[in-house]
């Protein structure tokens, strides 16, 4: 912490230093004047914060993303659990109704319907109608 300066002194102690909620940084002893409800650098009320060891404050950080990690992680498990579960479905239903056809594929004239008795069908073929020609009479 020895690159932090006083916003008011300007000196670097090895005091502990305090940051305001309006984001300027003070030694302990500038913090504890007259001013300690209002920043001495913007006269904005503010509330302080003791700055502490830059390595407990990293870990917390590093806890927080874990942590944070961890949750994206189960949320993203759920919504992939979700779509597998969309998708399963409709492919479940496609596959019941592949076998009808696949069964008339496999033998054209016979057709099982629902588990009833096999139905035999027979190819219809379409003609021209047929009309009588009238004779002319000579």
């Amino acid at each position: 912490m020895d690159w932090f300066h006083c916003n008011n002194c300007f000196l670097r102690r090895g005091k502990p230093f305090v940051v305001s909620s309006c984001g300027h940084i003070f030694c302990h002893d500038c913090m504890n004047t007259k001013f300690s409800g209002q920043c001495r650098v913007c006269q904005a009320d503010c509330n302080y914060l003791t700055i502490s060891d830059q390595k407990r404050q990293k870990e917390r950080v590093i806890a927080f993303y874990r942590s944070k990690s961890a949750e994206l992680e189960r949320r993203l498990k759920d919504v992939n659990d979700q779509l597998y579960r969309q998708v399963s479905e409709p492919k479940r239903e496609n596959e019941e109704l592949k076998k009808p056809l696949s069964q008339r594929r496999t033998s054209p004239g016979r057709f099982q319907i629902n588990g009833g008795t096999p139905r035999m069908t027979l190819p219809v073929a379409v003609t021209s109608p047929v009309t009588p020609r009238s004779r002319a009479v000579r």
